[in-house]
């Protein structure tokens, strides 16, 4: 009895007890009536037709009151039920009636206040089922009622052909009047059961208790009346019988059913088309085969019509449904669109770009094609939020989304990701393609002033499907290569590379990005220090590049040779502090202008040692030792040299040695080959060396400069 707990206790602190005892009541009460009918209780004299009449009209009150408790407190529902309930209240109070002072009369009037009371249950019992078919399937008021005009035309039909002219064959006048006067009750419930198959149909065939108890009462009421006027209309009526307890029984039935839970309104986006249309459409084929059947027996031309009519209102129902149909898909494009786009820009959103990308990636992965992927980000937007308000920030959204449009190809896919980033979709492009793009459109956007807040800047990062195995990879190390952008400057488009693109904390990046701008400054200096003398420009970036490729040949993993790079890069900024005319002094040095010289190597690694590592600095320091022990700034020797400090030391050798200088020309590639050969041991180390021999002679440095000093001698 839990199933009835919830609505119970809205009755009150004893409604827990009072909605089952109801039921179980209605149950013992259907049960005793059913004894008396088969006549295995007996009751003398006239007390039986006294108890029978009325427990038969107590039978149908009952389940009646539960239907207008329960629609009194389910409010979603609260119509439909009330209005069963109110029709089973008429039924019962018309049954009542006729055992009380119709019953017995000679001859019996026709029609008595009982014969409306019945005549009015039908009413009500087809407006409440259409009304809870609506609330629970979710179809219009015109489909309910136009399913049910369907079912009585086609019911009509049926009867006037078929049934009726066999019921009435050689029956006199009063009993015509008879069986016409009763067919009402069959015809009103086979209405009601096509209802109620026509909610089960809509639902999905899936109907639940409550549903299944409404179609078997439903049923039972239709095949009692049937029976009943089979019987009526041969004659062979005979009361206290099961027949007499099927009455009851169907509406105990619907009095439980309105108890059921787990009954929810099942709505039409969930179910094909052609289940709503199962009834109308079987009443349809039924007129047709009536119709047939008429060209052959000649139908009465009210069958006929009623036939006609009948198909008429299926065709009107499929119009409907049709109609129905499409502007629910209609509806779910429009929801759709609005849930793959992004309201502001009108662009596809993230989820969008997300499910397009996927699909993009195992297309480019079964074809071998290219794919990249652009993240862009407006540079400093919160500054133009909080100047110039949201609006104007809006705006400035909307106007950089119709640039970058301008620029995207067919088949691509160009989306907001959120905030102030766009991203960009490039089937069958590489990843220089896609970075050579994302260049013109970062101009194109900064050409142009925006209203109200001037040039805007964008940064950029770029990805291919050679580093991203997935949709999700590839947004990871694009928005990677647009953090680097930021780093870099802004307005800067980075394509991603594992060497220079790392993923981070956000406290690393915070950490990192003030190194970088630190480091970049110092990168600025060197690169002064360069430019001084004509022969020594780029020096710096050659070195540190050979010196990668000397350490990559030594097996050094990718993070320390990018580490080794970077201390490549500042090695020599120390010469800030040395004159230029030391620097370009084309004779020998004195004593003191060489100790000016020496000293660029320390004060090299204390410039630096604010932005890079322990280690590092003790690689730039060391640059200038030798291996023998006979260098400076600290005289280290052997293996007490950093391995770093060791590399760097070659590498600059090797540049210093292939490139002019003020004080001597350049050594021809066999010239430096042989004292590298010779200083292998006393001035580098040897495995160094042997490793920039390897190179040079397998050509695998990567370097343009350095091949050609190895080329051209």
């Amino acid at each position: 009895m839990d199933i009835f707990a919830p609505e119970a206790r809205r009755l009150g602190h004893g409604g827990r007890y009072v909605i089952p005892s109801l039921v179980v009541l209605l149950l013992a009460g259907l049960v005793l009536f059913a004894l008396y009918s088969v006549g295995s209780v007996q009751l003398t004299g006239g007390i039986g037709d006294l108890v029978s009449g009325p427990l038969f009209g107590i039978l149908l009150i009952v389940p009646g009151a539960l239907c207008i408790m329960r629609g009194i407190l389910l409010p979603s529902e609260r119509a439909g039920w009330i209005a069963l309930g109110v029709g089973m209240l008429l039924w019962g109070a018309g049954h009542i009636y006729w055992n009380v002072a119709v019953q017995g009369l000679d001859p019996e009037p026709y029609p008595t206040a009982a014969d409306l009371l019945y005549a009015a249950f039908y009413p009500f019992m087809l407006l409440g089922v259409g009304l809870l078919v609506r609330a629970r399937v979710g179809l219009s008021h015109a489909s309910v009622w136009l399913d049910g005009v369907i079912g009585v035309l086609c019911i009509a039909a049926v009867g006037s052909a078929l049934i009726l002219p066999t019921l009435l064959e050689g029956a006199t006048d009063g009993e015509v009047d008879a069986v016409v006067s009763h067919l009402a009750y069959p015809l009103g419930d086979l209405v009601l059961l096509a209802f109620a198959i026509g909610a089960l149909a809509a639902s999905g065939w899936r109907p639940g208790r409550g549903w299944s108890l409404v179609i078997g009462g439903l049923t039972s009421l239709a095949v009692a009346d049937v029976t009943y006027l089979w019987q009526l209309a041969n004659d062979d009526y005979v009361q206290g019988t099961l027949l007499d307890v099927t009455w009851p029984a169907a509406l105990v039935m619907l009095g439980c059913a309105s108890w059921q839970h787990g009954e929810k309104a099942t709505s039409l986006v969930d179910h094909a088309g052609w289940r709503l249309l199962a009834v109308p459409a079987g009443f349809g084929v039924t007129a047709i085969a009536l119709l047939s059947y008429g060209n052959i027996a000649d139908l009465g031309l009210t069958a006929l019509i009623l036939s006609a009519a009948t198909l008429v209102a299926v065709v009107a129902r499929m119009a409907l449904a049709f109609r129905e149909n499409l502007v629910l898909a209609e509806g779910l494009q429009s929801a759709n669109e609005l849930a793959a786009t992004d309201p502001l820009t009108g662009l596809p959103n993230h989820r969008t770009l997300h499910e397009r990308l996927g699909a993009e990636v195992e297309r480019a992965r079964r074809h071998e094609r290219d794919l990249s992927l652009v993240v862009f980000d407006l540079d400093n937007f919160k500054h133009i939020n909080d100047v110039h308000g949201h609006q104007v920030g809006d705006g400035v959204l909307q106007e950089t989304a119709r640039r970058l449009g301008r620029h995207v190809r067919p088949g691509d896919l160009l989306g907001r990701i959120g905030g102030e980033e766009f991203a960009w979709v490039l089937p069958d492009a590489d990843g220089l393609d896609a970075w050579d793009a994302a260049e013109r459109v970062r101009i194109a956007v900064a050409a142009e002033p925006f209203a109200a807040v001037g040039n805007i800047t964008v940064s950029a990062g770029v990805c291919d499907i050679t580093h991203g195995e997935t949709a999700a990879e590839l947004f990871r190390l694009a928005d990677g290569a647009l953090y680097w952008a930021k780093l870099d400057g802004r307005n800067v488009a980075h394509r991603y590379t594992p060497e220079v693109v790392a993923a981070l904390s956000a406290e690393e990046r915070a950490e990192l990005l003030e190194r970088s701008q630190a480091l970049s400054a110092i990168r600025v200096l060197a690169r002064a220090v360069d430019a001084k003398d004509p022969t020594t420009q780029r020096h710096s970036e050659r070195v540190a590049d050979l010196a990668g490729s000397i350490a990559e040949r030594l097996g050094w993993p990718q993070d320390r040779v990018a580490l080794l790079r970077e201390a490549g890069l500042v090695h020599d900024v120390g010469k800030i502090g040395v004159p230029d005319a030391i620097l370009r002094k084309a004779g020998s040095l004195t004593p003191e202008e060489y100790k000016q010289i020496q000293a660029h190597a320390a004060l090299s690694a204390q410039i630096v040692s604010e932005v890079l590592s322990t280690e590092q600095i003790a690689w730039v320091r060391g640059h200038h030792e030798r291996w023998d022990g006979r260098g400076y700034p600290d005289g280290l020797a052997g293996e007490k040299l950093p391995a770093g400090a060791r590399i760097l030391a070659v590498a600059d050798s090797w540049d210093a040695m292939t490139a002019s200088r003020p004080y001597r020309e350049a050594l021809s590639v066999r010239e430096a080959l042989a004292e590298c050969r010779m200083g292998a041991g006393t001035q580098w180390s040897a495995e160094v060396v042997t490793a920039l021999l390897e190179l040079l002679e397998v050509d695998l440095v990567p370097i343009s400069e350095v091949r050609q000093h190895v080329l051209t001698g």
